[in-house]
């Protein structure tokens, strides 16, 4: 009588080179199959990257400078927020613009708490 074993692995693979699917602020992306097949290594492949609204620094998920979000926090605020994970509205006067960073800030020359005082060293000089 012949036996007949069939021995199948089960292997995990993690492609990043600093982060751990044990990291904070870490989310794992599988492999997409190109052609049914993942580059013959596992159909199990993934990739460990900061989630969105995350930065790696030095081998951790840091979260987005303020004023940035998305993935790689390669996006600014939109139109009319500002500050930590853009959750900030910016409520200015008709005078100052919305800072995707800073909030409502005066043009230059102008001052005060509504961009009410100025247009300071913008005037002509004579030659």
């Amino acid at each position: 009588m012949r036996f007949l074993y069939i021995v199948t692995t089960y292997h995990l693979f993690q492609i990043s080179s600093t982060l751990s699917p044990s990291s904070k602020n870490v989310c794992p992306v599988k492999w997409s199959p190109v052609d049914h097949h993942i580059l013959n290594i596992s159909k199990d492949a993934f990739t460990v990257n900061c989630c969105p609204d995350f930065i790696e620094k030095y081998g951790t998920c840091e979260p987005c400078p303020d004023g940035t979000y998305g993935k790689s926090c390669e996006d600014h605020c939109p139109q009319g927020y500002y500050g930590k994970q853009c959750k900030a509205e910016c409520n200015c006067s008709s005078l100052q613009e919305c800072h995707h960073i800073f909030g409502c800030i005066c043009p230059v020359g102008y001052t005060g708490n509504k961009c009410d005082q100025g247009n300071i060293g913008l005037k002509a000089k004579k030659c």
